[in-house]
């Protein structure tokens, strides 16, 4: 049973036995705007704070891929979208709307290992990034205090497809040289590349038999595989890969899908992206001429074996 003081404006929930008698108070001296009343409110099937909406407000503030962040009267959710997930955690609590002052979450990314979540502070402009497990529960912050207009902002820019601070790029512009011999070491199956945010090369005759060992292979020297994100343009044939710090893109010469590319470690952390067959590449044994060219017109292949 629900009681409103029509002085206070506060509200009371009774619960009574099967008879109609009093047995508890389920929720005292609520104010309207309390999320413990508004959640009554889909008991009740009544507006109770007339603010239009039955039940506690949901609020999407930003949707990435497959995950939503959303709030939920203070709390703050990471959901698959379309579904419902649990709720952000720091130090064991809810994470809540005002928890630190001029903080609030702006996106969401799902990453291998968990999530990573932008936080901005509307005050001083500055951003942190968490690192949160598969659960939600906030492990730590590769970026803290971290200026709008510093590169290390701009590199996760491309992780959350968000410009954070507002010169109409997403991620930092793209001056990168190209590819050398001091960056790169090709084997002609296996190419690896020692700074992958520097790379312009192309890929020719990416293939792979399913397996690890018998698929053509690329190594990203200092991308942490736990936090590995990942896109393809398949209309360009490039891969995009970031791990919030780091961004690279590999150019991919004829066919290729999503599904070409599998995601390993290479045992030290260090992400592998290594060749699967595609439907339109599919073989019984290896018969590719795996190319790499750093900078036109050289041009390292291996053999067809």
């Amino acid at each position: 049973m629900a009681w409103k003081n029509t002085g206070t404006g506060q509200f009371n929930i009774w619960s009574t036995d099967s008879s109609g008698h009093y047995i508890t108070n389920l929720l005292s001296f609520a104010s309207a705007t309390s999320t413990a009343l508004e959640s009554y409110e889909t008991t009740f099937q009544q507006d109770f704070n007339g603010d239009g909406t039955i039940g506690i407000p949901t609020v999407v503030i930003q949707t990435d891929g497959s995950t939503s962040l959303v709030q939920a009267g203070p709390n703050y959710f990471l959901n698959p979208v379309g579904g419902t997930g649990p709720e952000l955690y720091f130090s064991g609590a809810p994470v809540t709307a005002g928890m630190w002052a001029g903080w609030a979450p702006i996106g969401a990314v799902q990453t291998f290992g968990g999530y990573d979540v932008a936080w901005k502070n509307a005050g001083t402009g500055q951003f942190n990034i968490w690192s949160t497990d598969s659960t939600r529960h906030y492990i730590t912050n590769p970026l803290s205090f971290a200026a709008a207009t510093s590169t290390a902002a701009e590199s996760y820019e491309t992780t959350f497809q968000q410009g954070f601070n507002g010169d109409g790029t997403i991620g930092m512009p793209a001056t990168a040289p190209a590819a050398s011999a001091m960056q790169t070491t090709f084997n002609g199956e296996a190419l690896t590349l020692d700074a992958p945010s520097t790379f312009s090369g192309q890929l020719l005759g990416f293939g792979g038999d399913t397996t690890l060992a018998g698929s053509d292979q690329v190594d990203l020297r200092g991308f942490d595989f736990n936090t590995l994100h990942s896109s393809f343009d398949g209309a360009s044939g490039t891969l995009s890969l970031s791990n919030g710090a780091n961004a690279a893109s590999l150019q991919f010469l004829g066919q290729s899908l999503q599904d070409s590319f599998h995601f390993a470690d290479d045992g030290m952390r260090n992400v592998v992206v290594a060749a699967t067959p595609t439907a339109q590449a599919t073989v019984a044994s290896r018969d590719f001429s795996f190319r790499f060219r750093p900078v036109l017109p050289l041009d390292f292949e291996k053999p067809r074996c």
